[in-house]
Formats: C-alpha cells, structure tokens, sequence
C-alpha cells in the first residue's frame, strides 16, 4: 500500500493534468529537488569508487556531466508540471506560466501563484484539490 502510494505520487509529479494547492506544490519542488539530489549522490558514490579503480578523472568524464543536466532536466519537468497544476487551481491555462520569462512580470506572477488562495470548487480543470 505504501509503495503504490510512492508510485502514485511519482506519477503524478509528471503529468500536467490536474490542480494542486499550495502546499502540495511546495512539497512537489521540494520533494522532488531532495529526492533528485538523493538519487544522484547515491549513483555518484558508485561512480567514483568503480573510477578510482578504473583510474579515470571525474572531471574530465562527459559521461558524468551529462548525466548531471539529465538530473536537471527531469527536476525542472517535474517542477513546470507543478506550476502548471498550480495554475489550472487558479484557474488559468498552462501557457499563462510564460509571463514568468518577462522580467520583473514573471515575480509578480509567480508570486500569484505561490500566495493567491485557489479556485473554490471544480473548474474546468479538475476538482478542488483542498475536498
């Protein structure tokens, strides 16, 4: 049961479908920015033992950079597909969250979407995320 609930949750985080509240979105960029971290330290103690042993420098591995974006990319998914649940609790379209780009707009908006209270009751988006 708790594992299904893991499960859930994962995917959950990204799909774009939906709407979230506050806290949910705040646990969902949190969460998501811990458990990358967690996962890529885990494999990158792995990595420098079996490249100690195989005698390869660490910063001189394209391997290792890539695989350092390809964290970034999947965190950075996960957290557009928050805000964008977010957005749809207030009630707007994902694409609205390109107003985050204009300078000084995008920190009003983005503090819209982190303080304003959502929509109460069903939207066109999906239930209240609060019942």
């Amino acid at each position: 049961m708790y594992l299904q609930n893991i499960i859930k949750y994962l995917l959950e985080l990204f799909t774009y479908k939906g709407r979230i509240g506050r806290w949910r979105l705040a646990l969902n960029c949190l969460g998501s920015f811990i458990g990358m971290y967690l996962i890529f330290y885990i494999i990158l103690m792995a990595l420098v033992v079996i490249w100690r042993e195989a005698s390869v420098p660490m910063a001189k591995n394209e391997n290792f950079m890539l695989f350092i974006e390809l964290m970034h990319i999947i965190w950075a998914w996960a957290v557009i597909f928050s805000l964008i649940k977010r957005a749809h609790d207030l009630g707007y379209p994902g694409p609205a969250l390109l107003l985050l780009a204009i300078p000084f707009l995008g920190i009003v908006v983005l503090l819209i979407i982190l303080f304003k209270k959502g929509t109460t009751g069903p939207n066109q988006y999906g239930e209240d995320p609060l019942k």
